[in-house]
């Protein structure tokens, strides 16, 4: 049996009965109309709903106690078991504040069900997906549409607050410490907003405003404005660190903001999103270092990679061995390297590896061998610790102890991140040092279920960062283990600005005195590394550079 194309779509004359095929043109036209219109209320629909990519789900339900910050109900009875969260934010993105302020609801009164109040669902991007991981952390997280006459929260509370009372958060305020106990103190109604916002702060009532006293409403909006404050009053004023119910945290809060800081409202913060107060930073251990081995991943069809081992290349492992400080160099290559300087690499420590190239990870196919990479070093280095390098990075330096006392160590990408001005920072996978089975790595291969093939910087430099921002204390970001180049731009990750442009016309080179290596990104190779011939004729920096690994590995002779 075979059909027309038309036939497909719509039928044929001769299929229609006879009173209708004198309309058939007008029922097209109908048919076509109905289908503009259900796409058109598909795309709302999208508009109205989450970001809907998955996201690595994190355990909530386990937290550091805080007695004097956290609820402690015995009493199923006089407990807080129903949390209202109102979202007044219209068309905002649901931002790190935010999620601050919804997850400090579950640390501080640890309700069975928070309800999310909202007229117009958050809005998300690819860095500010708070709310997806919140629904997926959050078992009794639940949403309910509403449109409310006014954004004051005590006016928002009249409406929704059942006969027996209860709770009621307006979004961006961040619960410090939970309202007083009935059983300690006996009060109806406990409101605390923020001076400036009165849709911002928490009401607690014992029933329904509708049946409280004027003369308890009154009290209650008179001393709220004293237990609502802003993060910059409670940082500079320990009375409130003690007596404060909320804190208005600073719109543009991140995690790189909190997690180092000793400040109160950074304690606070780091209880809340970590589940820890304290620090989240890495640790050194010295009885168990990053062991001094050296791992490249050479795949056929590598974009400047070919079975003959190139003197660029040469040069590189080179300056693994006898500058960057490392014992062996592991190549897990698909192909065994060959020609002539692969031969000048004999008696070196240099081992071959069959690579065998991953099809997919999680079940979604890898294609882009850029992507096939970034699986399969991060697959090695948990399996056997060491360091990672791309094929166009000369180390310049030696690898300092103390650093290998930390479990990973990676530095933040500099020049890709100007396309990427939704992200804070994001991180620079081509050069990676660490432990093996480190915690980072784990949880970095947990965050590609989410992997997306046709996004080259999804997973290798935003997920990775993603992953350091839930778990900072398992990274040491090193700003001097790489220097990124490009043409004849360096770009230098310490400093006040991360875009600093150096130019690298002429040696000596102020970069080298800092820098444990240069990534080599534009041209491949750099024209003054391209050959033996061009490291001696050529004056400037990376001709130096190549100069000088020669010299460290024994090879002066080269030179002539």
């Amino acid at each position: 049996m075979t059909f027309s194309r038309e036939a497909c779509w719509f039928p044929t004359e001769t299929m229609l009965p006879p009173q209708l095929r004198k309309h058939r043109r007008v029922l097209l036209v109908l048919t076509a109309l109905l289908f503009v219109l259900s796409l058109l209320l598909w795309f709302v629909n999208i508009g109205q709903q989450p970001f809907t990519a998955s996201r690595s789900t994190r355990d909530l339900l386990w937290q550091e106690p805080w007695p004097e910050r956290q609820i402690h109900d015995t009493d199923p009875q006089s407990g807080v078991t129903i949390v209202h969260y109102v979202w007044s934010g219209r068309k905002r993105k649901f931002v790190f504040r935010d999620c601050l302020s919804l997850l400090s609801v579950v640390r501080v009164l640890q309700p069975l069900k928070i309800i999310f109040h909202y007229s117009t669902m958050p809005q998300t991007d690819s860095y500010h997906s708070w709310l997806l991981e919140l629904k997926s952390s959050i078992p009794g997280l639940e949403f309910k549409q509403a449109n409310f006459g006014s954004s004051d929260l005590m006016d928002i509370a009249f409406e929704i607050l059942p006969p027996e009372g209860g709770v009621v958060i307006g979004n961006g305020a961040v619960l410090s410490r939970p309202p007083p106990h009935p059983a300690v103190t006996p009060i109806s109604l406990f409101l605390a907003t923020f001076a400036s916002d009165p849709s911002q702060g928490i009401v607690f009532a014992s029933k329904s405003l509708k049946e409280l006293p004027a003369s308890d409403l009154n009290k209650a909006k008179s001393a709220s404005k004293k237990q609502c404050v802003h993060v910059d009053a409670y940082d500079s004023d320990l009375r409130l660190v003690s007596h404060a119910h909320c804190v208005i945290m600073a719109s543009d809060v991140l995690p790189r903001d909190i997690y180092a800081e000793k400040t109160p409202s950074a304690e606070l913060a780091q209880w809340i999103f970590y589940g820890r107060r304290a620090l989240q930073v890495a640790k050194q251990d010295f009885r168990n270092p990053i062991p001094r081995i050296s791992h490249y991943v050479i795949l056929d069809g590598g974009k400047d990679v070919s079975s003959e081992l190139r003197f660029p290349h040469f040069l590189n492992i080179l300056s693994a061995l006898y500058v960057g400080g490392f014992e062996r160099v592991y190549l897990h290559a698909e192909t065994a390297p060959r020609g002539h300087w692969w031969e000048e690499l004999a008696g070196e420590n240099v081992t071959v590896v069959k690579a065998d190239r991953p099809r997919s990870v999680y079940q979604t196919e890898v294609k882009v061998i850029q992507h096939v990479s970034d699986v399969l070093r991060a697959e090695i280095l948990y399996k056997y610790g060491g360091a990672y390098q791309d094929f166009d990075v000369t180390w310049t330096k030696r690898v300092p102890d103390w650093l290998l006392a930390y479990p990973t160590v990676i530095d933040l990408e500099v020049e890709y991140n100007k396309a990427s001005s939704d992200w804070p920072d994001i991180f620079n996978n081509g050069v990676i040092l660490s432990r093996r089975h480190a915690p980072w790595l784990r949880h970095f291969l947990e965050s590609m279920r989410d992997y997306r093939d046709d996004d080259w910087a999804y997973n290798s430099l935003r997920m990775s960062y993603r992953t350091f921002e839930h778990y900072p204390d398992t990274v040491y970001i090193d700003k001097y283990l790489q220097v990124m180049c490009g043409e004849t731009v360096c770009h230098p990750s310490w400093g006040v600005s991360y875009d600093t442009k150096v130019l690298p016309l002429s040696a000596p080179f102020p970069l080298r005195q800092e820098a444990r290596s240069f990534h080599l990104g534009r041209p491949r190779p750099q024209a003054s590394l391209a050959s033996l011939d061009s490291v001696k004729h050529t004056h400037d920096a990376f001709a130096d550079i190549g100069r000088m690994v020669l010299e460290k590995s024994g090879r002066k002779n080269l030179l002539g």
